[in-house]
């Protein structure tokens, strides 16, 4: 009798797909539609143009966009490894504000796991600036 195989980056992906950040929610509303791609030794990565229709103050990417843009890599970083978890904590760490219109890149890795617990480090940066870092717990869940 083998192990049970972990469900696919796909399988996972589609129980999320009304996700406000990479899905693609029902009616007039509108996500972020994130699409991660993953890379060597367990990174995932994906890239958001951010415009006007996104700021917080004038000129200024909404902070709780940013961090959206954190906790969604660190959700398809597990995706990839075939795990499905819920956040259970965030920090965030803002270096420089956002400004506005710009593409960035979001990319996150699994740093350490230990029975059903994941701890997880995301960035998100654009040409020559690191604007935002986060390190995350995430629970698994099983059912849901």
């Amino acid at each position: 009798m083998g192990l049970p195989s972990l469900p696919s980056y796909e399988q996972l992906k589609t129980t999320h797909r009304q996700c406000i950040a990479c899905g693609q929610p029902a009616g007039e509303q509108k996500g972020l539609e994130l699409v991660f791609r993953s890379f060597d030794e367990g990174v995932v990565r994906a890239t958001f143009y951010a415009s006007e229709s996104h700021q917080g103050y004038q000129g200024l990417m909404h902070g709780g966009l940013v961090a959206t843009l954190l906790d969604a890599a660190m959700t398809h970083c597990l995706f990839y490894a075939g795990v499905k978890a819920l956040t259970a904590e965030l920090q965030v760490r803002y270096l420089s504000p956002v400004v506005l219109p710009v593409e960035l890149t979001v990319e996150a890795r699994r740093t350490k796991q230990r029975r059903g617990i994941h701890w997880l480090e995301a960035k998100v940066y654009g040409a020559d600036v690191t604007y935002a870092n986060a390190s995350a717990k995430f629970v698994s869940v099983a059912g849901m």
